[in-house]
């Protein structure tokens, strides 16, 4: 059963959301490829389109004080202290294509915790006073919507089966992409930059406010 107190369970979603976002290009486009051809398979109700990204932190809204300038200071403060001992990007492998069984956890790919990910997270908990949030879970969304858990575990396995599947696993992680779309599947990606998105309403009304690469942090 649907927990209604869990945001994520939700149809909408409130705050500001901190995003770590791929910045090559091509697997952006295979990440958003796959993206719209799960679109077309389902038939429930879904969210609008959304940006491919792995949420940092989410949560930070203005009832706590947390205005968009004041969100992004911070952040800038506590990225500096942690880029300071790293190479400015993060490359994560993608680990699993899976379900959470909730509306913003409906289909993605589970990415792999390497320290230097876990590290920028913890840092941006210290910074929010955010540890009372749930076990960093980092992941790359595929699709938002309300299906049920069936439907979940069903569009997944056929996502991996067929004459043109969307992933296959390769018994270290996934390779995700249509091999016949003239695109290599990626089996990692590079997230090289941060963004902050008013992420207050539905998923149409989100809106991009801030973005910074990580080797600019340094």
């Amino acid at each position: 059963m649907t927990d209604n107190n869990d945001p994520y369970s939700q149809s909408t979603f409130t705050g500001y959301s901190l995003w770590l976002v791929p910045t090559r290009q091509e697997e952006v486009n295979i990440l958003k490829d796959g993206m719209q051809h799960i679109r077309q398979q389902v038939h429930a109700d879904i969210s609008a389109p959304f940006e491919p990204h792995v949420t940092l932190l989410s949560g930070l809204n203005e009832e706590d004080g947390w205005t968009a300038d004041k969100i992004w200071h911070a952040f800038k403060g506590a990225g500096q202290r942690w880029a300071s001992n790293t190479k400015g990007v993060l490359s994560l492998k993608l680990e699993e294509v899976t379900t959470r069984g909730l509306y913003f956890q409906c289909i993605l790919i589970a990415l792999e915790k390497t320290s230097e990910l876990l590290s920028i997270n913890a840092y941006m908990r210290d910074a929010f006073n955010a540890h009372d949030q749930p076990p960093y879970f980092p992941h790359c969304s595929l699709l938002y919507g309300h299906l049920t858990k069936e439907q979940m575990q069903q569009t997944i396995q056929s996502l991996k089966q067929g004459d043109r599947p969307l992933y296959h696993e390769t018994g270290k992680g996934i390779a995700f992409g249509i091999s016949d779309s003239g695109k290599n599947p990626i089996k990692q990606i590079e997230l090289g930059a941060v963004e902050l998105w008013n992420t207050n309403g539905s998923v149409a009304d989100w809106k991009r406010v801030h973005r910074i690469n990580l080797s600019d942090l340094r």
